[in-house]
């Protein structure tokens, strides 16, 4: 796993617990695993996923994540100015699945911007991190 995945997934896991985030991005509940016949209701429904919203912006100093605009209780992406990436729980908590983005360019920038918040919550300077 890359260390923007980690971060991702550190963040979603916190938000699986607790409900909190940091301010400079947003997660979202975007629901539970389908079931299958052979999988069943019950334990599709202990598999959760996760937006992870990531702003050009984000690693910006005092930068507060802006609402999204919704229509009929679905969220709005702005796929000019912010990524986009599921992550997904199983029961116990760990992380199952995290999507790639589509487009290259859009992953360079929010790997940079992940690896930038994720070492400035963490106290770290940019020479102590690892690669990304």
């Amino acid at each position: 796993m890359r260390d923007f995945e980690k971060a991702l997934c550190e963040w979603a896991q916190e938000y699986d617990e607790y409900e909190e985030c940091p301010d400079a991005i947003s997660i979202v509940f975007d629901g539970y695993s389908e079931s299958d016949e052979e999988e069943g209701l019950e334990e599709a429904l202990r598999k959760r996923c996760y937006a992870v919203f990531v702003h050009k912006q984000s690693a910006t100093e005092r930068f507060v994540f802006p609402e999204h605009d919704t229509i009929h209780r679905w969220i709005l992406h702005r796929p000019d100015v912010e990524a986009c990436f599921y992550v997904w729980l199983r029961a116990d908590g760990q992380v199952e699945f995290i999507t790639q983005l589509d487009n290259a360019a859009d992953e360079a920038w929010a790997r940079e911007v992940i690896m930038a918040l994720w070492r400035k919550e963490r106290g770290e300077d940019e020479e102590d991190s690892s690669v990304v």
